[in-house]
């Protein structure tokens, strides 16, 4: 039998002195590498949406449901034994067994041969553990490309880290934790909510594994101990570094949730799809199943999916568990109660006591720092609220706006990639059509599914499943036939089997109450995406529009180059159904790895000159100290470019280059074409989302660090901005959104301006974070010239003022809910109305979404 010393009680008396110097020092000098506690507790939370699993009178389903004690002490317990405040790390090599399927296979053999059904209470508990750890393997391989190409910490290295990975690694997986915290409402995991961790049948299944004892009871009890003190921590302490980590990477902050291949997302889905081939395991044993090594390739009765080359995960650090050390916490303060299978961890008296000192010590440290900054008093806030009742829908991620039943009112379709088929439970995401009147959209009814009049649903098939369907939208005329068609983007079909082809699905009306699929275009190349953007305008001027496709994560001939193709209208399409289109033969591709080149698209056409205009934006092109522009550590990042072309008949025609200068000044993140000043002059609008900005609290100068900024541009003759427009908060991503339209039917386009990450409390540490803000200025005569945001008066106590200067400000009465992500204004015959999306608001289901409508 191994013996082992306690670990020594970890405790400072002190708790803010140690804490910033602490955390600050770990966070810029240590790595951690597993994606954190936090995120893990996350996405098997996530996983939980829409899951239904059962077998007979067995429904695993309900078993995670009502044991998440287990299924969160399960989603953590992987990474127990890696740090050195674990007996040395001399366990490293069992949490490194436990990432993997073989241990997952000890299990469902222990089980199997141990607790015939039905199960009691400790079984099921033993079986909701498990599945935590299977999604914690799961998430793991993506977020680290673990036997896969292109995860999430690989992009991040690719964009922001001049492709070194152990870097992006480092801060990745605790950043992941920062954000999540920031970012999202986390009251489903109470802070001081009770573990349960089945020891004793753990210590069995290693005994099983190994065929000997590897490890004993003193260690797994300890250091399980040690991870729960280390997620109070965190929940505790974390949030607060937001800053360190969204300057160090724009693309963590931008694509957390929504990147392709390890997003959280991505990884909540496919923790689902694992899940159901370990249960099928757990009723009918592994002889049907392909045991994996991986376990994202993990099949039970279905297709085997080989995995490449086995990998592995180098060593993990102790940061995480210097945040518990940073608050004072001792094991002390754990308290434990040990039966004969397992264990339950809850806090004691004494660490609910220093939890609230350190609560109320932070609040007087806080109230000392800055006063609360003032709300601007001229905010507009919608007059209704379109709402749905699934959770992560997406509602509202996309719009497309025309007057599709040729009422002289124009009408719009709206994509929600998340939608949850009520039925079958299968994500398959929709989208829903809104006829607009003369006086507008009918909001007497709120609830999107109840209100829409029309919704075109994603394929219901297993490979379908998951493919966000609805992530893009765009309206043309494929067969000009004067009857409208619908094109929606599917950019992840195909993620099942790991390719995300992605696909584009057009649907003609059959009648005035339903579509019908038309046609699809699939895309070849792994990774594709195909579908990710949507534009439609007339581009080669035969009087009939067509479609405009680009995907930013598009291999290009590279990696992530991206790629912009189109879909030109014919009538050889009329009358006919099911077609398989294939892509232009003009597709354009950026030419550097990760740059993202059709991030954004602008196209127009300028009707009195008989010209189309198409900018696109590549955000994340690299200034390369390298003439061959391979990764060198001199590189400036993600400076970002945009190219405007102009078309000649179908010939697309290089034009003039806008390219950025600073460090993830991502110029090119959004754009759009109008005429603000007057009739005639032509300008372009050019986001650069990650600008650092120059501004001052009460004449005392501030650093507002990617604030991001917006340039308008002459479009034939772009060589120095006519107008500048700058945020206010630092990681507003002030220009995410853009367009111009003429809301008040003047004869010239107005600007909206999004800012969908704004935090109203300039200090992000008094109040709340990422409420966002939407600006609108009217164009004519009076539109700004210059900097359009500056010289705020004395009566303005922050400079730039967009709301101040802006003529409107519309916001959104929701802490965290990103209003501004997207937009859409639809003209009727006696109003305008403006649609705002506020892409994590959780009215009426977490992070459903919602959308806010404006009169204008």
């Amino acid at each position: 039998m191994m013996r082992f010393k306690p670990i020594a009680d970890i405790y400072w008396p002190n708790l803010l002195t140690l804490t910033h110097f602490c955390l600050a020092y770990l966070f810029y000098n240590t790595g951690v590498h597993a994606c954190g506690g936090v995120t893990h507790i996350e996405i098997s939370y996530r996983a939980l949406s829409g899951y239904h699993d059962t077998y007979g009178p067995l429904s695993y389903d309900t078993i995670v449901r009502e044991n998440q004690d287990a299924l969160e002490a399960g989603s953590v317990f992987p990474d127990s034994f890696y740090s050195n405040f674990c007996f040395d790390g001399k366990f490293h090599d069992v949490s490194e067994d436990t990432h993997w399927t073989p241990f997952i296979n000890a299990s469902i053999n222990y089980i199997i041969k141990n607790y015939p059904k039905p199960w009691d209470q400790k079984t099921l508990k033993l079986v909701a553990f498990i599945m935590g750890i299977m999604s914690h393997q799961v998430a793991d391989v993506s977020w680290h490309a673990l036997g896969i190409d292109q995860g999430f910490l690989v992009a991040m290295a690719g964009t922001n880290y001049h492709g070194d990975f152990p870097s992006a690694h480092s801060d990745g997986d605790l950043g992941g934790d920062v954000l999540n915290l920031f970012q999202l409402n986390l009251n489903y995991s109470d802070i001081i909510g009770e573990w349960y961790v089945p020891v004793g049948d753990v210590l069995n299944i290693y005994q099983d594994y190994y065929g000997k004892e590897a490890i004993n009871k003193t260690v797994v009890v300890t250091c399980t101990k040690l991870m729960y003190l280390v997620k109070i921590a965190e929940r505790v302490l974390v949030k607060k570094y937001f800053p360190i980590t969204a300057k160090k990477s724009p693309f963590i902050v931008n694509e957390l949730y929504r990147y392709f291949l390890g997003g959280i997302t991505d990884m909540a889905a496919w923790t689902q799809r694992i899940w159901k081939h370990l249960t099928y395991a757990l009723e009918f044993g592994s002889k049907d199943c392909n045991m994996d090594h991986n376990p994202l390739f993990f099949r039970c009765n279905h297709t085997k999916l080989t995995s490449p080359s086995r990998m592995k995960r180098t060593f993990r650090n102790n940061i995480v568990y210097n945040s518990a050390k940073t608050i004072g916490l001792s094991m002390n303060d754990v308290v434990v109660d040990l039966h004969s299978r397992g264990m339950h961890l809850k806090p004691a008296s004494s660490l609910k006591k220093k939890l609230q000192m350190f609560a109320d010590e932070t609040l007087e440290n806080k109230e000392n720092l800055y006063t609360k900054t003032p709300q601007a008093s001229g905010v507009e806030y919608p007059t209704a609220v379109f709402t749905i009742g699934i959770e992560y829908a997406g509602l509202g991620w996309a719009y497309a706006v025309a007057d599709l039943n040729k009422d002289g009112n124009e009408d719009v379709v709206i994509g929600c990639p998340g939608y949850m088929d009520p039925a079958s439970q299968q994500q398959t995401g929709t989208a829903f059509i809104l006829f607009g009147t003369d006086n507008g959209l009918n909001t007497s009814i709120t609830d999107i599914t109840k209100a829409a009049d029309i919704q075109i649903q994603g394929p219901l098939d297993s490979f379908s499943s998951n493919s966000c369907f609805g992530s893009s939208v765009a309206i043309f005329d494929m067969d000009q036939d004067g009857k409208l068609d619908i094109a929606i983007g599917a950019p992840s079909f195909g993620s099942s089997n790991l390719t995300y082809n992605g696909k584009v699905f057009v649907y003609a009306p059959v009648d005035s109450k339903s579509y019908s699929l038309k046609a699809f275009m699939d895309c070849p190349d792994v990774y594709c995406t195909l579908g990710t953007t949507l534009r439609s305008e007339d581009i080669n001027s035969d009087n009939y529009s067509d479609l405009l496709i680009s995907s930013p994560f598009a291999p290009g001939g590279g990696v992530q180059r991206g790629m912009v193709t189109a879909v030109l209208s014919d009538r050889k399409y009329a009358g006919k159904m099911d077609l398989h289109l294939t892509m232009s033969t003009t597709i354009l591709h950026g030419t550097q790895n990760y740059s993202w080149f059709g991030y954004s698209l602008a196209i127009k056409k300028i009707s009195d000159r008989n010209e189309t205009y198409i900018a696109i934006g590549e955000p994340n092109l690299r200034k390369c100290a390298r003439t061959n522009c391979s990764f060198d550590p001199n590189d400036v990042q993600a400076i970002g470019q945009v190219h405007i072309n102009s078309v000649s008949g179908s010939n697309i025609i290089p034009g003039p280059l806008i390219l950025g200068q600073q460090q993830f000044q991502m110029l090119g993140g959004q754009l759009d074409i109008g005429r603000p000043f007057d009739q005639a002059t032509d300008v372009i609008a050019v986001a650069s989302t990650g600008q650092d900005v120059k501004g001052s609290v009460s004449g005392v100068p501030l650093d507002l660090e990617q604030a991001g900024s917006l340039y308008l541009y002459n479009l034939s003759d772009p060589q120095q901005p006519i107008t500048i427009f700058n945020g206010d908060r630092k990681f507003a991503r002030f220009g995410a959104t853009v367009k111009f339209t003429d809301t008040n039917r003047d004869g010239v386009d107005d600007l909206i301006i999004g800012a969908p990450l704004r935090t109203d409390d300039i200090t992000e540490e008094l109040t709340g974070a990422q409420q966002g803000r939407v600006y609108v200025w009217l164009g004519g005569p009076s539109f700004p010239r210059g900097d359009a945001t500056s010289k705020c008066g004395p009566f303005y106590s922050i400079e730039p003022c967009p709301g101040f200067k802006a003529s409107r400000e519309l916001g959104f009465k929701e802490d965290l809910a990103r209003f501004g992500s997207q937009f859409a204004v639809l003209r009727f015959r006696k109003k305008t109305q403006l649609l705002v999306t506020a892409e994590h608001s959780s009215l009426k289901a977490r992070l459903a979404g919602a959308i806010g409508v404006f009169e204008l």
